[in-house]
Formats: structure tokens, C-alpha cells, sequence
């Protein structure tokens, strides 16, 4: 399977149609809004969602976990549909730090909730929601599905949250990384134009400085022409440029590696490591390599995962919605290089994971609707 990558340098010229090489603020700009874009597209595409209603995507949810990392799903009647958007405390917490109860705020902000004559941002203040974080039984008779859609609702964070309840958003999380990577191109771009042999002139005034310019168009041309000579008149004196035990081109692009690796590691893709390696990896080094970043990457699985079974478990089942349409997050092998080998919702390592209500929940959501009947 192909492995994400950074963009080849005639995607970087396309992208940046207003490049100017006596600024160099611009070039370092124009490289972090690429690769905030590659940051984005690998978060937004590491896991596929099955079964979500019309109104909700993946790509919804994972954009709000990627700029604000986590975020609250709740039917609002208003509107007839369900949401997931970002929230806030509206209460106290429990023993365990938990919120006790929470307000969903719009993703966009007050913009958003300006629409329709504030009809919007109206609704959502008076959305007061207790958040379930346990695991219902899928019988209904610990959580009614219509208690649960019309006061409940289901969180869920990008990744295992810290001691506090805040959490570090993807897009906050990376910037540094992002801006340490932007800046290696405008150092390689330096070290590559010092390396071309570019001289300076010293000249007495403004005709001998037009006369250089004139002469460094001709040597440009001549160069792209592949001409080796170039004749040139006058008694200009030249000065050389260019400095010695300077950093080859090939180890910055190798350090700008290193760093989009470490940001490859924060999202559980496999990557070479911060010292990749140019020859193959043996087996065994590749193995050790792959069983943090594939940890990193169940964290994000199980915090999925969790929060499709509240759903399933607490509203699906009691109303009779049979399991292959149950809400489902999976990775995204395909994109990540990565295999499930036995199915087991895991990757690179054998076991279970507590997110599995698969065998007995469905059992037990088949035989409360069987007894019902």
C-alpha cells in the first residue's frame, strides 16, 4: 500500500502561484498551508463510519474532532435531526471529572449561530444535555431511548483525554511541527541557490549595477540554453558568494522526514521513525517500529468505537434497529498501509479491546426484542 508522503515539487509550484523569491515569508506560508492540508486530509481520512444517518458524515465528525477535539451528539426535535457538534460545561462534574451536563455550541462559532434570524444559536442554548457514558444494556429499561434522544447525548473525544477534562485539539497539537517542517524548504531553497554559483559584483554605481542585471539575465538564459561559456565586457570585480561545510541538501530534506514522521506518529500511521533509515528495515526492527504508532492508533479506534455502542446500545436496539445497522467506525486500512489480520477490531497485536459489544450486547438487544414480542 502506498504510504502518505509529501507532496511532490510540482504540486508545491502549483499551489503557489504567488510565489516571490525576495520574500520569503510568503514561501514559508504558502508550505504551512500545505501541509496543514496533508495534516487535515491524513486526520479527517484515518477512519470510515458506517451507518450514520443522512445528516451526519465521517467527515463532519472527524473535522471537529481535528479543530476541536471532541465534540457532542444529541437529537434536537427543533430541527428533527441529529448533531455533532463542539460543547461546553453547563454544570459540575463528578467524582470521576466527568461533566454532569453540557451545552452544544455551533462549529463555526457565533457566525453560525447568527443564521436564520439567530434561530439557530436560539435552539442550541436551550439544548441542556447529560452526557451517558456507560455502556447501556440495548433492553431499555436502564435508559428509555426516547428519555435518551430528547435529554441525553453522547461525547466523544479524538483521544484518550487528559487529567482535565480540556483536551488538545489535532490542528493545536501539530502546529509545531507543522511550522518547524515549513521551514526547511526556505532553507533547503537557500542552500541551492548558494550552490549554483552565484557571485557578487562590486560596482562604483547605477550603470554598472543595470549592466550586472543585464549580465545575470544573459547568464540565466544561457544556462537554461545549456550553454557552458558566456562572454561578458567590462572591469567589474567579483566576489563569491557562497560558504563552505554547509548542510547538504539531501540531510535537511532528511531532517524535514524526521519531523513529518513524528507527526505521522501522533495520528498511530506507521512511519520510518525519527531516524529513518535508507536501506530496508529488517523484520524485527520494522515490528518495533509499528506497535507504538499502532496503539496510538486503537486509542483513537476505541474512542469510536465506545461511542457508537452508547448509541447502538442506548436508542438503536430498544427500537427494534437490527445490528447490521448499527452505527460502526473502522479504520481506514487502505489509507493507513495498515490490516486488521483477524478481524478483531485491533492492529498489530492479538487480544480484545472493552469497545466489543458485538457478541454479547447484540445477543442481549436480540433477546430483549424477542421478548418483547
Amino acid at each position: 500500500m502506498a504510504q502518505p508522503r509529501l507532496p511532490d515539487w510540482d504540486t508545491i509550484r502549483t499551489m503557489c502561484p504567488g510565489y516571490d523569491p525576495d520574500n520569503i515569508t510568503p514561501w514559508k506560508s504558502y508550505w504551512k498551508k500545505i501541509l496543514r492540508i496533508n495534516d487535515e486530509q491524513l486526520a479527517v481520512n484515518r477512519f470510515k463510519w458506517h451507518n450514520l444517518p443522512p445528516e451526519l458524515s465521517g467527515n463532519l465528525i472527524e473535522r471537529i474532532l481535528y479543530y476541536r477535539g471532541r465534540g457532542a451528539l444529541l437529537f434536537i426535535k427543533e430541527l428533527n435531526k441529529w448533531v455533532f457538534l463542539p460543547y461546553t460545561l453547563d454544570g459540575s462534574i463528578d467524582m470521576y471529572g466527568r461533566y454532569d451536563t453540557i451545552q452544544p455550541l455551533p462549529f463555526m462559532g457565533n457566525d453560525e449561530a447568527k443564521k436564520d434570524n439567530g434561530r439557530i444559536g436560539i435552539i442550541l442554548s436551550t439544548q441542556k444535555r447529560q452526557p451517558v457514558y456507560d455502556i447501556p444494556s440495548g433492553l431499555g429499561d436502564d435508559i428509555d431511548p426516547k428519555e435518551f434522544i430528547e435529554n441525553k447525548c453522547v461525547l466523544l473525544y479524538d483521544y484518550t483525554q487528559q487529567l482535565s477534562q480540556n483536551i488538545i485539539p489535532r490542528q493545536e497539537m501539530n502546529e509545531g511541527i507543522i511550522d518547524m517542517e515549513s521551514n526547511i524548504p526556505c532553507y533547503v531553497n537557500t542552500l541551492l541557490s548558494n550552490s549554483t554559483g552565484v557571485t557578487g559584483v562590486r560596482v562604483n554605481g547605477d550603470d554598472e549595477a543595470t549592466s550586472v542585471q543585464r549580465a545575470s539575465d544573459t547568464a540565466l538564459i544561457a544556462a537554461l540554453n545549456g550553454k557552458r561559456f558566456l562572454s561578458m565586457n567590462g572591469q567589474l570585480e567579483w566576489q563569491d558568494l557562497s560558504t563552505s561545510g554547509q548542510m547538504r541538501a539531501e540531510d535537511m530534506l532528511l531532517s524535514m522526514q524526521s519531523f513529518d514522521n513524528m507527526r505521522l506518529n501522533t495520528y498511530g500511521i506507521d512511519n520510518g521513525g525519527i531516524f529513518e533509515k535508507k536501506a530496508h528495515m529488517l523484520a524485527a526492527e520494522q515490528s518495533m517500529n509499528s506497535s507504538p504508532t499502532s496503539l496510538i492508533m486503537e486509542d483513537g479506534l476505541y474512542q469510536r468505537q465506545r461511542f457508537c455502542d452508547i448509541v447502538n446500545m442506548g436508542v438503536l436496539a430498544p427500537l427494534g434497529v437490527p445490528p447490521e445497522l448499527w452505527w460502526d467506525c473502522t479504520i481506514a486500512e487502505e489509507e493507513m498501509g495498515l490490516q486488521d489480520q483477524n478481524g478483531d477490531g485491533q492492529i498489530g497485536g492479538e487480544g480484545s479491546t472493552d469497545h466489543e459489544p458485538s457478541g454479547q450486547q447484540q445477543m442481549m438487544a436480540s433477546g430483549g426484542m424477542e421478548d418483547g414480542d
